[in-house]
């Protein structure tokens, strides 16, 4: 989508802290964490959708499994933090206004 602040990350026409890239998902940090701790990590499909429950089923799964990879690097790297973190998921289910 054109005007999707999203897609233009994805397609790196604006400039993002990349955690992790494969040909269906991109992984970037937000540059408004979501607490002052940091910590705020975006996973996103490649394509364009508005809601979760327009994904296709590909995608959702190519998601899943890159959140599940992030959640194994982040519990491993928890292990060297003094206090420990753990990851939360949270689903957008539609636009917010910083969107």
């Amino acid at each position: 989508m054109k005007d999707c602040i999203f897609c233009k990350i994805i397609n790196k026409d604006i400039p993002a802290t990349i955690l992790y890239e494969d040909d269906k998902t991109f992984v970037f940090l937000d540059i408004a964490p979501a607490t002052q701790k940091g910590g705020h990590t975006l996973v996103m499909p490649k394509n364009h959708y508005e809601l979760v429950s327009e994904m296709s089923d590909d995608d959702s799964k190519a998601v899943m499994l890159t959140i599940k990879k992030l959640a194994l690097a982040l519990s491993k790297a928890a292990l060297l933090s003094i206090p420990p973190t753990r990851p939360t998921l949270w689903v957008a289910t539609r636009p917010t206004r910083r969107q």
